[in-house]
């Protein structure tokens, strides 16, 4: 599972899914590669608030995750994938 904790529609829709997997499935193992947010890349105020509330659920619903930083997949689009200048969408 792949999503954003920073942002509302991510973060809103990324644990109800999360949530209704659990429910439907039972105790399945869930993995999720989460994108954290970065104040370079930051498009609100509350992301880091977000973020900090999110975790409680990925502690209680998930078994294992990959956490990521907008900033850190910034500099592999740029470094390592050839990419002069990677826009907000095409990081997330």
């Amino acid at each position: 599972m792949f999503y954003s904790i920073g942002d509302g529609t991510g973060l809103g829709l990324g644990t109800l899914v999360r949530d209704r997997l659990n429910v439907g499935y039972g105790r399945k193992l869930i993995y999720s590669f989460t994108i954290f947010p970065s104040k370079r890349f930051s498009t609100s105020p509350v992301e880091p608030y977000n973020a900090v509330l999110a975790l409680n659920g990925m502690v209680e619903f998930q078994e294992a995750a990959s956490a990521v930083e907008n900033n850190s997949l910034y500099k592999i689009c740029s470094d390592q994938l050839g990419r002069e200048s990677p826009t907000y969408p095409g990081i997330t």
